[in-house]
């Protein structure tokens, strides 16, 4: 990918007009981005919990309409 950056550079500068600077390009940043902490089973968790609740609620309300 900087290769190819490399040899657009001289095109780029001349549309842009200014120089541009290549870097290095972290080709997959997700793996440090998206680590999982606590906070992410804990989510889930709460997700899972409120699925149920709701489960639950609407069962309960059908037996109820029933009587």
């Amino acid at each position: 990918m900087n290769e190819e950056l490399v040899k657009l550079n001289p095109m780029v500068q001349a549309l842009l007009g200014i120089p541009l600077a290549v870097g290095s390009v972290e080709v997959n940043p997700q793996d440090h981005v998206y680590d999982k902490s606590g906070w992410f089973y804990f989510t889930i968790i709460m997700l899972i919990l409120l699925v149920l609740m709701g489960i639950l609620a609407f069962v309960r309300g059908k037996l109820t309409k029933k009587k």
